[in-house]
């Protein structure tokens, strides 16, 4: 379905993993998939990295840049732990999903966004509306269709065929000639809760 897709869950649990299936499975697997980490950005850098800048747009910007919106194109793009938006960014994300129209920083041609927009977050959206650090009109926009991804210690069935095949892609990079997973061995793996999720899972297994 052509719609904006929201994707809520703990670090490493699979996310990004999740959307970029999502882009993989649909119409637009052919064009980009992008990834923006919202909560690495700051002030000027958001709006930049989003929308673009033309040259002398701010203190720094010596060229012409494009965002992330227009670089996309028909392809998809992943707005990542989008809840550490300030309000004033979230205000102008809305408008582009509302409407796929946005200014570069300094520019005052509007263009248009084609990709698709699908958004994750680390927290609960619904309780940061409540909490008043999140838009509820964005919310409702985002929240067409949600996924919630539990976290592993939810999902104890599923260590054992992950770490499976973490195990056969590990020793066929590095040469090991590992025949299979001690019942004592899994049997640690899954009695611990791991709070870094499947990401602390497959450096464990990696190590």
């Amino acid at each position: 379905h052509e719609v904006t897709v929201l994707i809520e869950g703990e670090t490493g649990t699979g996310k990004t993993h999740l959307a970029k299936l999502m882009h993989d499975c649909s119409a637009r697997s052919a064009h980009r998939f992008l990834n923006v980490a919202c909560g690495a950005l700051t002030g000027n850098l958001i709006a930049s990295e989003f929308f673009g800048h033309v040259k002398g747009a701010f203190t720094g910007a010596d060229s012409t840049k494009i965002g992330k919106f227009a670089a996309a194109g028909n392809g998809s793009l992943l707005l990542d732990e989008i809840d550490t938006l300030s309000l004033e960014h979230q205000a102008n994300l809305l408008r582009v999903i509302e409407t796929g129209e946005f200014e570069p920083v300094g520019s005052n041609e509007t263009q248009t966004c084609h990709a698709r927009i699908i958004a994750a977050t680390n927290g609960n959206l619904s309780e940061a509306v409540e909490r008043g650090s999140f838009r509820r009109d964005l919310y409702y926009r985002l929240h067409v269709i949600t996924f919630h991804l539990p976290p592993l210690r939810d999902r104890i069935a599923d260590i054992g065929p992950l770490v499976r095949g973490m195990a056969a892609r590990y020793s066929a990079k590095f040469g090991k000639r590992i025949l299979g997973i001690h019942a004592d061995a899994l049997a640690a793996l899954e009695a611990y809760p791991w709070p870094g999720n499947i990401r602390q899972l497959e450096n464990v297994v990696q190590q």
